[in-house]
């Protein structure tokens, strides 16, 4: 029979049995654990003193979390409580829809701003090409009256070779600042310089009129589309040359004396002598103008043989040019100062045009003599 000491000893060795595995240890082991802790029982070996430290770490381990689970369970309930009610909100068909509704908000929002932005920038076009417009037809609304204005001239004396300037030079501003395409504006400068051209063929426009040489004259210098018409164009030139040759013509068969001694000063071509002066002063401005209309036609006939595609009879036309003046002036002075030369080449020149003029003459009254003009005329030069 065991005595009380061996039952107590044998108790206390079989509650120290532990799991050796997990190191966890039933409640009731703890309290003899710590009930032996506190009797001071030695261990009987350093295995079983490292295994008992062991325990205590793992017991004050466990009583922690313990206490950290108790302290945040309520906590934690809460929090997935919340994240469940987020988890069913966002999967649930309001949900959806609202993200929906917010995508269709973001869509309509960004097409509200670009059909504000297009219908600003539609706007402003419309209004700058409106804008636009209406420049155009002012601007071509000056340019027609402008131009019929100019035409009317010759028939309307109210019109002063002033007015008549200004509109020359209304009409190359509007031309060069009314009108935006380039080829437009080429268009309306040759339609210009074309209409002013014809005016002045024109049986209409009198030259033996001052008003209207001195119109010719100014338009010259006036009018860049006059001149370069008349540059390109050397024939009309030389149609415009061939009508004041009948003026010249006209005034020297009814004076001869005065238009043949009609001197220029070489040095200064504005400065004129008469022969003989005259009561009538219109008689000689009327010369003068003539003069200098007919000086500016010949320069500009000259110009024409340097475009980039010459006329190939510009140097007939210019030969022309200058046997009609001697042919209607027969004034050495005029011709120098329009043409250029000294007095010996001025007089082989104009010998020639006699002699041309001669065989033309000759060739009217027996047509069998043109053979004989043909082979006449090529006496050198």
């Amino acid at each position: 029979m065991k005595t009380s000491e061996e039952s107590s000893s044998q108790s206390r060795e079989c509650k120290l049995e532990i799991d050796r595995g997990g190191g966890l240890l039933h409640p009731y082991i703890q309290r003899d654990i710590k009930m032996t802790s506190s009797d001071n029982l030695a261990p009987k070996t350093a295995v079983e003193q490292a295994q008992l430290e062991k325990l205590e770490l793992e017991i004050a381990a466990l009583k922690r979390t313990e206490s950290f689970d108790a302290e945040t369970k309520e906590e934690k309930r809460k929090k997935m409580y919340y994240e469940t009610q987020s988890a069913r909100w966002q999967t649930s068909l309001i949900y959806r829809a609202s993200q929906f509704a917010t995508i269709i908000t973001i869509f309509a929002t960004a097409f509200g701003i670009w059909s504000a932005y297009n219908k600003l920038v539609t706007d402003r076009q419309n209004e700058y090409e409106q804008k636009s417009k209406d420049r155009t037809d002012r601007m071509t609304l000056r340019y027609r009256t402008d131009l019929q204005q100019l035409l009317e001239y010759p028939i309307d004396p109210r019109q002063t070779i002033s007015k008549a300037v200004f509109t020359l030079q209304d009409l190359t501003d509007v031309v060069n600042n009314g009108f935006e395409s380039e080829l437009e504006k080429q268009q309306k400068a040759d339609e210009v310089g074309f209409l002013i051209a014809q005016l002045v063929k024109s049986s209409d426009f009198d030259l033996m009129l001052t008003r209207n040489s001195n119109f010719d004259r100014k338009a010259i210098d006036s009018s860049k589309f006059y001149e370069n018409y008349l540059v390109t164009h050397p024939m009309d030139n030389r149609d415009i040359l061939s009508k004041y040759k009948g003026v010249l013509l006209a005034l020297h068969d009814k004076d001869p004396s005065y238009c043949e001694n009609f001197q220029v000063d070489p040095n200064d071509s504005s400065s004129f002598t008469e022969s003989q002066i005259s009561t009538d002063q219109t008689k000689f401005f009327q010369y003068v103008y003539l003069f200098h209309a007919y000086r500016n036609h010949v320069e500009l006939l000259s110009h024409s043989a340097f475009v980039s595609q010459p006329d190939p009879h510009v140097a007939d036309y210019l030969d022309l040019a200058f046997c009609w003046f001697w042919g209607s002036s027969r004034n050495t002075s005029l011709i120098q100062a329009i043409f250029g030369g000294t007095d010996d080449q001025i007089n082989v020149k104009s010998s020639e045009c006699d002699y041309m003029t001669s065989n033309t003459q000759r060739e009217k009254q027996d047509p069998n003599s043109k053979k004989a003009l043909k082979v006449s005329t090529r006496a050198p030069r």
